[in-house]
């Protein structure tokens, strides 16, 4: 039988997406002040490296059983190629070797970019740790050769401005409302576009709602799903700092003694996932 890491990967993937989907680039059937709104978001990427905490919700529902959970971590961001994303994650009803999903699930999850090599360490109290590599150049190849449908299983894909530039092409944005200085966009996949998106559309979510500050534009909270909210996205503490302020070394990383490397390009350009 599979492992549990193997068949939470579509989930890595997915949480990989909403980490960083509070820079999404507007397509051209987005709204004028919903495209100006989006920009000065982007604009925080531009402006150099930052720090955020987040933390969310999910209430999921893959192959008949619900999954919810719980995660929270923070994001430390230099540059497209090196970042630093670490989280906490609980969840319950995903399948796994006990057969009926019932049992918890609680892992620890670093993913690090240091400008060459994406690593993922999971450490998860039940099977131990594994670690996981790619090359920014494989990343950026396969997402390209892939596609929005093939990135959920990526959970190496971690360029909030390239994966996300595809990925919110499927999404239309509008100004839902201003008020109490927040301003909420709320962008919807157009109809029998959700079967491009793979694992993604599988999850039967077509509509986001997010929240910025309308003097930073700093994302505040991030809603997936409409009545219902599948997964509800915070994000805390925002932080411009100069590059001479991050800490020595916190984009490198070196894989703990004694734990195997698996080299994702070969497992997912094999179909892996």
């Amino acid at each position: 039988m599979p492992s549990r890491s193997i068949l939470s990967r579509p989930l890595f993937g997915l949480v990989a997406v909403l980490l960083m989907i509070a820079a999404p680039a507007a397509r051209s059937e987005s709204s004028a002040e919903a495209r100006e709104w989006l920009s000065k978001m982007m604009a925080i990427y531009d402006e150099g490296p930052f720090t955020m905490d987040y933390s969310a919700i999910l209430d999921l529902d893959q192959v008949g059983q619900p999954i919810r959970g719980e995660l929270g971590g923070k994001i430390t961001y230099g540059d497209r190629h090196h970042m630093r994303t670490e989280m906490q994650l609980k969840l319950t009803g995903l399948p796994g070797g006990d057969g009926d999903g019932s049992s918890p699930m609680e892992l620890e999850m670093l993913t690090v970019s240091d400008g060459k090599i994406m690593w993922t360490d999971v450490d998860m109290a039940e099977l131990g740790r594994q670690v996981m590599k790619i090359s920014v150049e494989d990343a950026e190849e396969l997402a390209a050769s892939q596609g929005a449908a093939g990135f959920a299983g990526n959970p190496a894909s971690m360029d909030p401005v390239a994966q996300l530039e595809m990925l919110t092409k499927m999404l239309d944005f509008e100004v839902a409302g201003v008020s109490d200085g927040r301003v909420t966009l709320r962008g919807k996949i157009p109809s029998g576009s959700s079967e491009s998106l793979g694992a993604l559309g599988s999850l039967g979510v077509d509509t986001f709602e997010l929240v910025i500050d309308d003097k930073t534009g700093f994302p505040v909270e991030l809603r997936a799903g409409e009545p219902d909210t599948v997964i509800r996205m915070e994000f805390r503490n925002l932080k411009q700092v100069s590059r001479d302020a991050l800490p020595d070394g916190i984009f490198d990383y070196m894989p703990p003694e004694g734990v195997a490397v698996t080299d994702l390009a070969a497992m997912l350009a094999g179909g892996g996932q």
